[in-house]
Order: C-alpha cells, then structure tokens, then sequence
C-alpha cells in the first residue's frame, strides 16, 4: 500500500500512470516525499507470538507468561519487542489496540 502525503504528487502519479509510464512513476516515488505503509499485517506474526499475544491479552505478566510456556522471561520480552515493532507500537497497550483493529485477539 502507497500513501501519498501530498496533493501535487498524487496528480503527478496518476498522470503518469495513465500514460503507462511505470518506470517514470517508480522513480518519482523514489524521488518524492511518498512513502510505503510498512506496517505489518496480522499474518506476519509467529504462532509464538500469537500465543504470547493472547496470554499477554489475558493480563499474564512476563514472568507469569515465561513459566507457563517453559521459558525464559528474556525470551518473553523478546517476543514481546519483536511484535511491538512488527506493528510499529511503542508500549503494550498500543500493541493491544492494534491486536483488536487488526483481529489479532477476539474479544468476548
């Protein structure tokens, strides 16, 4: 997915791909302020994650996550890094809401 961040370089682009011009637009992206949405879909996370995801939704701590699953709490906050960065959040409550708006977790 492409967001544009301004007017003038969404005419430019849709000109050009009217024209065919797919070289041209791909440079112009290169070129300009137009920039990927690299946020990471549901999908990309590990089923560890998914796992540790639910425990971490049914308010388990990382200690409490790390011996119920047999592993280090290092490890868990690993997983726990890996997954706020695949979905580009800073703290866990953001990892949560974007597990919801993403259908990561059920709730209910």
């Amino acid at each position: 997915m492409v967001t544009i961040t301004n007017a003038s370089h969404a005419t430019v682009l849709l000109s050009l791909i009217v024209s065919g011009s797919r070289a041209i637009v791909q440079a112009t992206m290169r070129r300009t302020s137009v920039r990927t949405d690299s946020r990471r879909r549901p999908e990309d996370l590990t089923p560890r994650e998914q796992q540790i995801l639910g425990l971490i939704w049914s308010g388990l701590k990382n200690r409490e996550i790390a011996t119920r699953l047999k592993i280090s709490v290092k490890t868990v906050e690993a997983h726990r890094a890996t997954m706020m960065k695949k979905v580009r959040v800073s703290n866990t409550a953001q990892l949560l809401k974007a597990a919801i708006q993403d259908r990561l977790i059920q709730i209910g």
